[in-house]
């Protein structure tokens, strides 16, 4: 092994010379990402380069310390080929979703290990200055943790917000739960901090990117995410691409359900986040109990009734309550609904359900599979699979880390900071 300075150069800065940031070493890097490990002469094939060229760029990579030798391939046949993969200590990336009550952030090293993370409540009502300072604080924190040098070891942050959101720019155009941060430029305030790449996305798009590369959706071309906790937002991922456009993400939601149900925040009546978010949840519980309902939800929550949650709900239904089960049955109903028209839409090879509310249990989750499944006309053979989320709460800060390594190792290469 080199010295640090001989391997990785100046870290991220190596990133933006000539070298790296030609088409070839990307493509090479690219293909690396998405099939690692693999050897020279697979590499060669995908990328249309010639073996020669690739063992030039292979054996750059291996002196900047980007790469590493794994080892033969397991193939039985012939001459095993060396297989090459990402040197995982080399560089790092930051995901860091936030909630509407709390923050997770994760770091990850090349080969998509969770190195650290944390996790921590946020008083999202006390305005931008405080959110945005809080932020800054917990990524500043988990880098003097792990104490990794920035400019040498950091490849970028990705940011997981909910709402709708302009990539491009990295501000929040509506987010209905944290209107605080509504045409704040969070893009240009983390660059700024940072001074190394950043990138927004959505929410459930980031969950949809971390469950396609490291969750239950691996492997799968066409993923439909939908996560179901204060609000409802869906992450589309078609052919292996996230579909990106701005008023598809977080608005699933908003799909009208029952034209003249309950106002909506968005100004619409009857949408889904109405029927069938936690708090549509939660709110139907309080009137059920208002109205001499559920002995059992009032009792959960020592008669403040102000105090029922979903997560109330949950718990009194796990108890056996027939109304908390009702509500239940209801949202994940009306849920199942419209993911079927959707399913009519967007034809998924699998739909994966995370967030809160999908914790509520398996009555839940088998009423929303029922309903998917008597709504929706799909030929058996052709239905797609339905999984509850396989990275839980880490989903979306996961996504966002993904995103970074999806930006940094495409053809386009590494902006200049």
């Amino acid at each position: 092994m080199r010295g640090e300075n001989d391997r990785t150069g100046k870290g991220i800065q190596a990133f933006t010379t000539d070298f790296l940031k030609k088409r070839n070493v990307m493509n090479v890097l690219n293909v690396l990402h998405n099939s690692r490990p693999i050897s020279r002469a697979s590499i060669a094939r995908s990328t249309g380069l010639t073996p020669t060229t690739v063992s030039s760029v292979v054996s750059r990579l291996l002196d900047l310390g980007i790469v590493q030798i794994v080892g033969p391939s397991t193939i039985r046949k012939g001459r095993r080929p060396i297989l090459i993969d990402f040197n995982p200590e080399a560089f790092y990336v930051i995901g860091l979703d936030l909630g509407i009550h709390e923050v997770r952030v994760v770091v990850m090293d090349l080969h998509g290990s969770v190195t650290a993370r944390i996790h921590e409540r946020i008083e999202e009502h006390r305005g931008k200055d405080y959110i945005i300072s809080k932020l800054l604080q917990i990524i500043h924190k988990i880098i003097e943790e792990l104490q990794i040098h920035v400019t040498e070891k950091l490849l970028g942050i990705g940011l997981s917000i909910p709402g709708l959101i302009d990539t491009e720019k990295g501000i929040p155009l509506f987010s209905a739960n944290l209107p605080e941060l509504q045409n704040v430029e969070i893009l240009r305030i983390f660059q700024k901090e940072f001074q190394i790449p950043v990138f927004v996305t959505n929410d459930v798009s980031a969950m949809a990117l971390g469950e396609s590369k490291f969750g239950i959706a691996r492997g799968y071309k066409n993923i439909l995410c939908i996560n179901v906790g204060h609000g409802i937002g869906s992450g589309i991922i078609i052919n292996g691409e996230l579909y990106r456009d701005m008023y598809s993400e977080g608005v699933f939601g908003h799909i009208s359900i029952l034209p003249f149900g309950h106002v909506c925040h968005c100004g619409s009546r009857g949408c889904l986040e109405t029927m069938a978010s936690g708090n549509a949840i939660a709110s139907s519980a309080i009137r059920a109990v208002k109205s001499g309902g559920s002995a059992t939800i009032k009792h959960l929550v020592d008669g403040k009734i102000d105090k029922i949650s979903a997560e109330t709900v949950a718990r009194a239904s796990d108890m056996g309550d027939e109304t908390a089960q009702r509500i239940v049955k209801e949202a994940a109903t009306y849920l199942g609904i419209a993911i079927a028209n959707a399913i009519k839409l967007v034809s998924p090879h699998i739909i994966v359900i995370g967030g809160g509310v999908s914790k509520t249990g398996d009555m839940y989750f088998q009423t929303v599979k029922k309903t998917i499944e008597e709504y929706s006309f799909s030929i058996r053979d052709s239905f797609p699979e339905i999984a509850l989320s396989s990275l839980g709460d880490d989903a979306s800060c996961i996504g966002a880390a993904t995103l970074v390594l999806m930006k940094v190792f495409n053809k386009e290469g590494v902006p200049n900071y």
